[in-house]
């Protein structure tokens, strides 16, 4: 278990706080891996940079893009994680995988770079490889 205090309520809030937001706006999300292409799409229309709103939305799309992890692979969000008391989300607790979603969606902001699905298949991939390398562990030669 990382060390920090679990705690998912803030993260869940920040989410429904964006679901309700872009619902108003006709934008609907349901915490589906492909609901992920909609936000991209709302994600992308923001220029690259950084100012109140894009951390704003840093914060929002971070904890749904955390929630979409969270609730199709399974997790637990953690805050006050050492050293410098961030927030990220432990996705697999006996292999250790932690995700960052908030610094994620913030380099997204910033940079650019790999759309919100891509990001979400990389999760994926990186559970899946953890998960084939503890599966073939017990084969590896002893001594």
């Amino acid at each position: 278990m990382p060390e920090g205090r679990p705690n998912n309520g803030p993260p869940i809030q920040q989410a429904e706080k964006l679901v309700g937001d872009l619902g108003e706006r006709g934008i609907a999300l349901d915490y589906s891996p492909a609901s992920l292409k909609q936000l991209e799409s709302a994600v992308s229309r923001y220029p690259i940079g950084w100012s109140d709103q894009h951390q704003t939305l840093a914060l929002l799309a971070g904890a749904y893009f955390g929630e979409v992890v969270r609730r199709n692979l399974g997790g637990q969000w953690y805050e006050q994680i050492p050293p410098d008391g961030t927030t990220g989300l432990l996705v697999r607790e006996e292999n250790q995988i932690m995700v960052f979603p908030y610094a994620v969606l913030a380099k997204r902001l910033r940079q650019g770079g790999k759309t919100l699905p891509q990001l979400y298949e990389h999760v994926v991939g990186m559970t899946q490889l953890k998960v084939n390398f503890q599966l073939k562990q017990p084969d590896a030669p002893q001594g």
